[in-house]
């Protein structure tokens, strides 16, 4: 159980009012390997071409600048695949790390402004309900009342007021 006194000594003198999440590898599993070791297999692409593409052409997508199915589709028109619906969908990919919800509501029950701060695709820095890795968590309601500012980093996604 998460509770003031074990956030004591984390900030001697300032309370902490917020936390920010990064999405893969903390919110939801990194699901960009499993993904890629599927389309290549699924494709009979070579694996390090498929990685040494998805390499290549990330740094737009990290940046929020291409959507997760037009990173997809760059990715396989780049190794001369013509891409179909099956390969650009991500959702079967993502879950929630165990233990995530509890300690995402856990905070939440103490008080903490709770956000999202991620390098990741258009969909990940979204916000509210369109928020597919808050869809995932299945815990829209905890990160209520956000924004979004985009950066040439990525996304990041606070709840207003922060």
């Amino acid at each position: 159980m998460i509770n003031d006194s074990s956030l004591q000594g984390v900030a001697p003198r300032r309370r902490i009012e917020g936390i920010l999440f990064d999405v893969g590898g903390v919110l939801v599993t990194d699901m960009i390997d499993k993904k890629i070791r599927d389309l290549a297999a699924r494709h009979s692409v070579p694996l390090d071409r498929m990685l040494r593409t998805r390499w290549e052409l990330r740094v737009e997508a990290d940046r929020g600048h291409v959507s997760d199915p037009g990173f997809w589709q760059q990715v396989l028109q780049e190794v001369g695949v013509a891409a179909g619906p099956a390969d650009l969908e991500i959702e079967s990919y993502m879950h929630a790390i165990e233990g995530t919800l509890d300690i995402v509501r856990e905070l939440k029950e103490i008080g903490l402004k709770l956000g999202i701060l991620s390098n990741d695709s258009v969909e990940m820095g979204a916000t509210g309900d369109g928020c597919l890795v808050l869809m995932t968590l299945r815990c829209r309601h905890h990160f209520v009342g956000s924004r979004d500012d985009k950066t040439e980093q990525g996304s990041m996604c606070w709840p207003a007021g922060v």
